[in-house]
């Protein structure tokens, strides 16, 4: 039983009672040993975690590492393994580390180990190539461990960057680093492989034909207008390529008015000869459209359609459109 002690009074505490008060003063603290080895008294974080740079560079702060098997695992140690979050620390491919990195909190020499972000809200180096398109990011193999590629997808959301209206730095050019605020774990659709001969461009329609066995669906570009299912690519999408897309819901996406709302349902589309109409007039909306028989492209249809089209964006020729599949 704790009490406290009056000045000149004789003062000969027990063990077992100074013991917990050390063992309590050091928690607080966060410097003692039970903050960080114990297995009995401490729960892991769950946002933060001890990096190895296995890469052959050094890592500064605000730079990524792409996360391979932990440093502890339940084999090797598994009381350290259930109370201490650590991970092998790679250089970043979209490929094998897409949604799985860290942003370093500390900059780390080659095989040492620090402190970095695997989840929540972070500073990160962010490399920005189109202003319109940079809500979202994640690692790119083209960057390595530099930092996230700006899209409009992404494993974590941009809260804020230097290139913003509202930033006080002046607003970098597009091609630029810039520092941005964003939080991990956020993820802008689910990853689609483009199987096509085809690259395909962000805000177009593929076609999902098929699942691998790690759950990737596997997509091309559509080759009649009443496939099923579709998705909405959020990036674009290189052939052989692991990128982000969109299988329900209102987004962004390609389309051409090709006089389709005089073509009885079940047509297919318009010969490659057809001229397209130049623009959507704000009279159309909304409208039912339809995949274009081997484009990436929608386009307004009479009948139903997998596509119900509100309006027109800012950037020829995106609109607004929801999946309705």
């Amino acid at each position: 039983m704790f009490s406290h002690v009056q000045q000149g009074q004789d003062f000969l505490p027990k063990a077992g009672d100074w013991n917990a008060m050390i063992d309590a003063a050091r928690a607080y603290r966060g410097k003692g040993p039970d903050i960080l080895s114990s297995s009995q008294n401490n729960a892991p974080q769950n946002t933060i975690a001890l990096i190895k740079n296995n890469t052959a560079a050094a890592v500064s702060r605000g730079q990524v590492l792409g996360l391979g098997v932990p440093l502890l695992t339940p084999d090797n140690n598994l009381p350290e393994f259930k109370t201490r979050l650590t991970f092998n620390g790679e250089a970043p491919t979209f490929e094998d580390h897409c949604g799985k990195y860290a942003v370093m909190l500390t900059s780390v020499s080659v095989g040492e180990i620090g402190r970095g972000c695997v989840a929540g809200v972070c500073p990160v180096q962010l490399y920005v190539t189109d202003e319109l398109n940079a809500d979202y990011a994640d690692v790119d193999t083209a960057l390595g461990s530099q930092g996230l590629m700006a899209s409009a997808s992404g494993s974590a959301a941009v809260l804020w960057r230097e290139g913003l209206a509202a930033s006080p730095s002046p607003s970098p050019s597009p091609g630029s680093w810039q520092w941005a605020i964003i939080r991990i774990g956020t993820t802008a659709g689910i990853r689609v492989k483009n199987i096509g001969a085809e690259d395909a461009p962000a805000h177009s329609v593929l076609w999902i034909t098929d699942i691998d066995e790690n759950g990737i669906l596997q997509a091309q570009k559509p080759e009649h207008p009443y496939l099923k299912p579709l998705v909405i690519t959020s990036q674009a999408i290189a052939k052989d390529v692991v990128g982000y897309a969109h299988r329900s819901g209102i987004h962004l996406v390609r389309c051409e008015d090709w006089g389709s709302s005089s073509l009885p349902s079940g047509s297919p589309s318009p010969s490659p000869s057809a001229s397209p109409s130049p623009t959507l007039t704000e009279d159309m909306f909304p409208f039912q459209a339809i995949c274009q028989v081997d484009s990436f492209n929608i386009r307004r249809h009479l009948g139903d359609g997998n596509f119900l089209v509100w309006k027109k964006s800012t950037t020829e020729p995106l609109v607004f459109a929801e999946l309705i599949q």
